[in-house]
């Protein structure tokens, strides 16, 4: 339940003092490794940090860049750059305000008033603040040194370890769109994920190098793609060779010559004299053939070859088994090699799932046979025990592993020769090899590019086909019903997908189709699930990223490509050693052991490594780390010592990543939503950015919340959660794009909840989709997409009840809103700016888009209908996505027939989330991007209401339905609740006339339980302060002011100070009353007592407050008294021990 990191910082002079950036929680600080962190950055008037930068002369000195660098559909912005001269206690805002977004932060060592910005700019629409800013009088003055356009700033930056002048940049052209992702069937550009920027490649991005301090730059291009450039993440070796490296995304990524199943494992490059060999894989067929870098190939099965491509035609017609003849010269001398060819490493024919059937072990040298199994591959073949096997398929194992890893290299049904020498003779054998019994080969990765349902009448009815994918390219279409797949009936859609994993990449499927009324015969290519992109680009791999270690497929133009690039001569020209890139817009970081250039990783989805310079990656490096990685440092001292940070939070490593302690104690959870279950005492559940949707309880009866209270109640991103009121075991969650579904904690039931597909119809599912349970009746449950759907039992057999909502064909739901007093009125919103109403059911709609004063159409946030008042209904837009930060609050007062602005005096960030009390109609409760504002007069007036809150974006906010609390989600420092009884009870009228003193809610006097098992290793939730929490409000300041505690007879029970201010003010009361003399402490008992409010020595207004009893427990159990005397009194006992024990007396205590 942690949230995503951006940077990571460790001071070069001290690696236990760490600063941690994070995306919308502001910044942590620890001084012993994680063992304790602090929050910093909590009071400044923005939250989301992109860079970091320490002094490296000064650790006081710390550079903080605003806004995050990722383009991702939940970021959050900046308001330029801040310093802290004394560790990050107090900062000073230094300007660039409208840069908004920051990429990097340098200081030059040898000159620390010496810094660099590297400003990405606004994510949202063009500006001119963007490119690399300068200042020498560190941050009284910036001079932008580095300027390409409007679109373009920076997303990465590095400095020469040695040289402080030399610079180099990368810059980025990014812009999103109004949407957060890209549901239905509307062509998406090529080459754009779903979820991506609407534009992420561009002619001002690339690289770009100083070597004088900023004063001039150059673009860089020999060894780079020649395309236009998308991100690129920069690392330099601050050791060893001083080697730069690059991942670099580019508008060509994916693409390149078809790819092919064997693997030789040369990459070539052409010249003027024909290919030579670029790179060899290590451990590779051509490897064990001898073949070197350098070598030029002359021929392939005795075909000359003018040029890489050629060679890769021929490996293209090979199969698994089959072997190539190829022909090289090095220097003067020619030779020729046969070469096995091996499956693909990493393929579904490379896992170990072949045998011979033996035992055997090594014995003077020789691989002896000690036994043979019954019906395997080795009995059939006629080997004995005792045989001593000295050749294997022309090779000559060293050892009996060494011919376990030989079998293992093989595919089922291979035939192999073998020969063994049997009584001082040799004996050749012919051995067909085979699976082992009980183990199949794992689940292929062949993929068709469907999505689909049983078909009503029999069949696999296709819901989608994936735009470039095998299907769409064989000319299936969506709505066409498979009824066979060659001669079998296919009578389900699971029968379709078992079909589909009993094949390979590259086989054909003959399918028979009908559409309409007609029947269609298709034959369609299966493609590889981990190289989905298909057509013009066959090598996309991770949300339009590239696939791993496939550089020798792509030929001797793979740089066109991106992915990996290394270079020696600082930047001057590149070399491309891997075909690797995850999902660009969102990681694009690479890092390199600073004295081990043969080590590089790789962040993103999974975490790559590679200990041969990049040649080849493996996904194993994040082995217990949150999926989705942002930064990595590695200890320059020592090695093995890591931190990495991501959208799980941070973990740390001393044995170079093979294990990771995950330091989850910072509260920077990132919430989307929360809701309120009504158990006592009460949970909150809530859904957050790529960690699922959880529950625990915002009181804790042993001293607060742990994380290990709290259950997952559903994966993926979470979203919107409700529990229902009647039923508190009934959770209702979602992942994205409407994958909605209910989950009963007491009985196990779970079920999904989508609407059938209808014929005609697209749905389209918002990435946060909006549904909520009817005030009416908790088990109808509304949701909506580009309709609004009703189910009338806990979201089964969902019914379209609307029009299509949206104004655009990329359009869906963002808001669902039913009326408290009327079940008939209900209101929906989009992200397109579309708002409807119903008063009927949903028999009729009625579009109330133009009656909303905006200043054009705005994503639709929350809509409020009013508890209290009919017809009265909050509309919250939410307009960053439409370059405007503006705050945008409306209501009507007559179903949405008219509308009148409330966002007047709110300062800029954009708003979030708008709520009505459900006690008064007067209260409002605002979240924005910023801070948390409150208005007592329905939305007229508005003040910021942070308290102990500190600067973050507020998202949604629950209100409990008895106790007095509300519960904010915040982006980016988990939930916070506060007593607002106070505030629901203010009239206005008398505010500022004459002292109030408000009702609290009635005090539950909770019995604690047992503390559990403790380390320093946590997070604890703050309880709710106990007992009684008074508030009330004085026109004028006082000199004196009280609280009195009577009992039922008026006598004084305790007198507490209050603040003497005017204004609203809150005093607490523990439910103990003053001692009599001699006694430590006296507890009162259950009941009705009188509060006075006390003003300069006179009675100013008198309330009542109800104690009660724990409602948990049972009647017989002892008084609350009782127990928390003898506590008090066991605590005693403890307290004269350890003093006792502190004066060297022994002291003996009788418990």
């Amino acid at each position: 339940m942690s949230g995503r990191v951006t940077d990571l910082a460790v001071h070069p002079q001290d690696p236990s003092l760490w600063y941690i950036a994070t995306a919308s929680g502001g910044l942590l600080r620890t001084e012993n490794q994680g063992v304790s962190v602090t929050h910093q950055f909590d009071d400044q008037s923005t939250v989301s940090i992109g860079a970091i930068a320490l002094d490296p002369s000064n650790k006081d000195i710390i550079w903080v860049g605003t806004g995050e660098a990722n383009p991702r559909n939940s970021v959050s912005y900046g308001n330029g750059v801040y310093k802290s001269t004394d560790g990050g206690k107090t900062w000073a805002h230094l300007g660039l305000e409208k840069t908004y977004q920051t990429g990097r932060i340098l200081i030059d060592p040898e000159s620390p008033d010496t810094v660099y910005v590297g400003a990405l700019g606004r994510l949202y629409g063009p500006n001119r603040e963007r490119g690399v800013y300068r200042t020498t009088n560190g941050g009284e003055d910036w001079e932008q040194v580095l300027y390409v356009d409007d679109n373009t700033g920076v997303i990465d930056m590095v400095m020469h370890p040695e040289d402080p002048k030399v610079i180099i940049a990368a810059l980025y052209d990014r812009e999103r769109d109004g949407f957060d992702g890209w549901p239905g069937s509307e062509p998406k550009p090529d080459g754009i994920d779903g979820y991506d920027p609407i534009r992420k490649w561009g002619p001002g991005a690339g690289l770009y190098k100083t070597t004088d301090g900023g004063d001039n730059w150059t673009k860089l291009s020999n060894g780079l793609p020649p395309g236009n450039i998308g991100r690129v993440g920069l690392d330099w070796q601050t050791g060893g060779n001083h080697t730069l490296v690059a991942i670099i995304d580019c508008e060509d990524i994916g693409k390149g010559p078809q790819p092919f199943r064997v693997f030789l494992g040369i990459v070539g490059t052409d010249t003027e004299n024909g290919p030579v060999v670029g790179q060899i894989y290590p451990g590779s067929p051509a490897e064990k053939a001898g073949i070197e870098v350098g070598d030029k190939l002359i021929s392939a099965d005795g075909k000359e070859l003018e040029n890489t491509e050629e060679l890769l035609a021929i490996l293209r017609k090979k199969k698994l088994g089959q072997g190539i003849e190829l022909k090289t010269s090095r220097g003067e001398e020619d030779s020729s090699a046969k070469i096995k060819l091996a499956a693909r490493p990493g393929s579904r024919q490379s896992v170990p799932t072949v045998w011979l059937g033996v035992t055997g072990e090594d014995k003077d040298s020789k691989i002896v046979i000690n036994s043979i199994t019954k019906s395997s591959p080795a009995e059939k073949a006629g080997l004995k025990a005792g045989d001593v096997v000295s050749v294997f398929d022309g090779s000559q194992p060293k050892d009996y592993s060494g011919l376990v890893a030989e079998v293992q290299k093989r595919f089922d049904g291979e035939e192999v020769k073998l020969t063994v020498v049997r009584d001082g003779e040799e004996v050749q054998l012919d051995v067909k090899l085979a699976n082992r019994p009980g183990r199949s080969a794992p689940t292929s990765s062949a993929y068709m590019g469907i999505q689909g349902e049983n078909a009503s009448s029999g069949g696999a009815l296709m819901t989608v086909v994936t735009p470039k994918g095998p299907s769409d390219q064989g000319g299936l279409k969506a709505g066409d019903i498979i009824n066979k797949v060659g001669d079998k009936e296919i009578k389900n859609y699971d029968a379709l997908i078992a079909e589909i994993r009993a094949r390979e990449p590259g086989d054909k499927m003959a399918l028979k189709v009908k559409r309409g009324d007609k029947t269609v015969d298709l034959k369609i290519e299966l493609g590889d699930r981990n190289a989905t992109g298909g057509g013009d680009r066959p090598y996309t791999y991770s949300y339009y990223g590239q696939l791993p270690n496939a550089q020798d497929m792509q030929g001797a133009e793979g740089y066109k490509y991106g992915g990996i690039y290394k270079s020696n001569d600082a930047g001057e020209s590149w070399q491309r050693v891997n075909s690797l890139n995850t999902r660009p817009m969102y990681f694009s970081v690479i890092r390199v052991d600073p004295e081990d250039d043969q080590r590089l990783y790789v962040l993103g989805v999974s975490q790559f490594q590679s200990s041969n310079g990049g040649i080849t990656f493996t996904a194993n490096f994040g082995n217990g780390v949150h999926a989705d990685a942002h930064d990595l440092w590695i200890d320059p001292t020592d090695t093995r010592h890591m931190i990495i940070g991501g959208d799980g939070g941070y973990y740390v490593s001393y044995d170079r990543g093979r294990a990771w302690d995950h330091i989850n104690t910072a509260a920077i959870g990132q919430f989307y939503h929360v809701a309120i279950r009504p158990t006592e005492p009460y949970w909150v559940v809530g859904g957050l950015q790529d960690n699922g949707s959880w529950a625990g309880p915002a009181i804790s009866k042993t001293g607060g919340a742990l994380i290990q209270d709290w259950i997952s109640i559903g994966g993926g991103d979470g979203f919107v959660c409700r529990v229902d009121p009647n039923d508190p075991d009934q959770f209702y969650y979602e992942s994205q794009n409407g994958n909605v579904a209910r989950r009963h904690l007491a009985t196990g039931e779970r079920a999904s909840i989508r609407p059938r597909r209808e014929k005609g119809f697209e749905y389209r599912f918002n990435w946060k989709t909006p549904f909520i349970l009817s005030h009416h009746n908790s088990k109808i449950l509304y949701s909506a997409g580009n309709y609004v759907f009703r189910s009338l039992d806990r979201g089964s057999d969902l019914q379209r009840i609307s029009p299509e909502l949206t104004l655009t064909k990329r359009g869906s739901a963002t808001a669902l809103a039913e009326s408290a007093l009327d079940e008939n009125v209900l209101y929906v919103g989009t992200d397109d700016g579309a708002l409807w109403a119903t008063t009927d059911g949903g028999d009729k709609w009625e579009n109330i888009t133009e009656n909303l004063p905006a200043p054009g159409p705005r994503w639709v946030s929350t809509i409020e209908a009013s508890r209290h008042v009919a017809g009265r209904v909050y509309v919250c837009l939410d307009a960053h996505r439409s370059d405007d930060d503006a705050p945008y609050i409306f209501v009507s007062n007559d179903y949405g027939q008219t509308f009148e602005a409330l966002h007047q005096g709110l300062p800029s960030g954009s708003s979030r989330c708008l709520r009505e009390d459900i006690v008064n109609p007067n209260l409002l409760y605002l979240g924005t991007e910023f801070a948390f504002f409150v208005s007592a007069d329905a939305g007229r007036t508005w003040s910021q209401f942070n308290q102990d809150l500190p600067t973050v974006a507020i998202h949604d906010v629950a209100i409990h339905p008895t106790n007095g609390e509300i519960v904010l989600a915040t982006h980016g420092r988990s939930l916070w609740a506060a007593d607002v009884s106070g505030l629901r009870s203010i009239d206005l009228k008398k505010f500022g006339e004459e002292p109030q003193l408000f009702k609290p809610e009635t005090v539950i006097r909770w019995r604690s339980e047992p503390r559990r098992g403790r380390t320093n290793r946590r997070f604890v939730g703050d309880n709710p302060s106990t007992g009684a929490s008074f508030w009330y409000s004085l026109p004028k300041k006082a000199k004196k002011v009280a609280i009195e505690i009577k009992d039922v007879e008026g006598t004084k029970l305790i007198e507490i100070a209050g603040k003497s201010e005017a204004g609203l003010h809150r005093v607490g009361w523990n439910l103990r009353r003053t001692p009599p003399r001699g006694q430590r402490f006296a507890v009162t008992a259950n009941g009705t007592y009188r509060a006075d409010l006390i003003v300069d020595g006179k009675k100013a207004a008198t309330t009542t407050v109800e104690v009660v009893r724990d409602p948990n427990l049972p009647s017989e159990s002892i008084s609350e008294v009782e127990y928390e005397q003898f506590e008090r009194a066991d605590q005693l006992k403890r307290e004269r021990k350890a003093a006792a024990k502190a004066a060297g007396v022994d002291l003996r205590v009788d418990y």
